[in-house]
């Protein structure tokens, strides 16, 4: 199944509703696309319009896998803005996230905040946020840009930018930290070890922080961590990396 699409006429507005947004279940809920929505905001992609206040824009879960949310190509990314979990992955596995504005308005210039952008729980494993060309702007979401959180492992994120705006100049914080890991949250990757898989975590009040018996094995390598884009012009958290409560 394919929702929306790379062109503006195909794009849908899915916002307002008393549930989820996009919802992806059950282990035989693979191969799906959701390309090109505002999703949790108006038809112009300036306000929010939230979808279930204890819900998602984009809920995966029950197994589900291989679904791609947005996409490589210029309009396949969704904005997923104004909702409490703008993407939750919960019990999935292998699924991507790609090019979309996850927390900021349609041009990635100001904050249009979820609570969570982006949320690992139930031991989700395997997914991918972003990668070498699929860079996400995760921005102004009022708790975490991205939290992996219940046991999650073996996550990617990479090649996004979070806590800035969709130039990497500026910030749009997150409120609390960029990335988030705790709950014996394992084994997951942050950034990488070519330029295209870098995140630029700037701007934010932590940068990345790591807490919990448990959470331990996790990897954060290539990232710029409290500067732009450019590796040269300082746009600080307000701590870069913290480690607390037992995380090792």
């Amino acid at each position: 199944c394919k929702i929306g699409g790379a062109a503006a006429g195909e794009r849908n507005v899915i916002s307002g509703n008393n549930g989820d947004g996009v919802q992806i279940f059950g282990i035989s809920a693979t191969g799906n696309i959701v390309a090109g929505n505002y999703i949790g905001t108006d038809v112009s992609g300036n306000a929010a319009i939230p979808n279930g206040a204890l819900s998602a824009g984009v809920l995966v879960s029950g197994s589900a896998g291989a679904n791609v949310i947005g996409g490589t190509l210029p309009g396949e990314g969704n904005v997923i803005s104004g909702n409490n979990n703008g993407l939750l992955l919960s019990a999935a596995g292998g699924n991507f996230v790609q090019g979309n504005y996850i927390g900021t308005n349609a041009d990635g210039t100001a904050a249009l905040g979820n609570t969570y952008g982006v949320k690992f729980d139930s031991a989700a494993s395997g997914n991918t946020i972003g990668g070498a060309s699929g860079k996400n702007v995760i921005s102004g979401n009022s708790l975490f840009g991205v939290t992996i959180t219940g046991s999650s492992t073996t996550n990617t994120v990479s090649g996004n930018i979070i806590g800035l705006n969709s130039t990497g100049t500026a910030a749009i914080a997150n409120g609390f930290a960029g990335v988030n890991m705790d709950t014996s949250s394992s084994s997951n990757i942050i950034g990488g070890t070519t330029p295209n898989e870098r995140n630029i975590i700037s701007g934010n009040l932590k940068g990345i922080t790591f807490s919990g018996v448990g959470t331990t094995s996790n990897e954060v390598k290539g990232n710029y961590i409290g500067l732009a884009v450019d590796g040269v012009a300082p746009i600080g958290n307000g701590e870069g990396i913290m480690m607390q409560t037992g995380a090792g």
